[in-house]
């Protein structure tokens, strides 16, 4: 056998992603649908020229990924998620408000309510928290729940969050 064909070996099994699903039907398609999910979200974050802002291509593709359906069911869905949020990090917040304004904040609410079920999507979830905690107080974010915009009301956005997180650790 070839060195050449080992590694492909190699590579394939290397494929295959630790599912909530214990017998997965098809472990190639989550790998498939999270390696598209990155490509999109590095192309929404791309700066192609720095005198211009982005297109409108990537504008409304990152409001579609941020606005997607997901059922959070499966280890994809919930990295799809993180991986999606980690790309707005990259990103300038005077950026995302001017594109996106509080969708980012309203995903990381429904990633927090009902994604990240293994402790390592978890781990990262938190490591992403600073960074829109801080984007929530810039932009006075409060949930659409709420008409008023406070510092109480991010406090209850930010005390709401770390909740979820901490029942979905115990």
């Amino acid at each position: 056998m070839s060195s050449s064909s080992q590694g492909r070996r190699k590579r394939n099994a290397s494929m295959y992603l630790k599912t909530s699903d214990p017998k997965p039907s098809h472990p190639r398609e989550g790998v498939i649908h999270l390696l598209i999910i990155e490509a999109l979200s590095f192309f929404c974050a791309l700066h192609i020229d720095a005198n211009h802002s982005k297109s409108t291509l990537q504008k409304k593709m990152m409001h579609n990924l941020l606005t997607m359906q997901q059922d959070f069911t499966s280890y994809v869905d919930s990295r799809m998620s993180l991986l999606i949020l980690e790309s707005l990090i990259a990103r300038d917040h005077d950026e995302i408000q001017r594109e996106c304004a509080d969708t980012p904040l309203e995903f990381l609410l429904e990633v927090c309510q009902n994604g990240c079920k293994d402790e390592e999507s978890l781990r990262q979830l938190l490591n992403l928290l600073p960074y829109f905690f801080e984007y929530a107080i810039k932009y006075d974010y409060s949930p659409k729940r709420s008409s008023m915009r406070s510092n109480s009301s991010i406090s209850a956005f930010i005390i709401v969050t770390v909740a979820f997180l901490c029942i979905r650790v115990t």
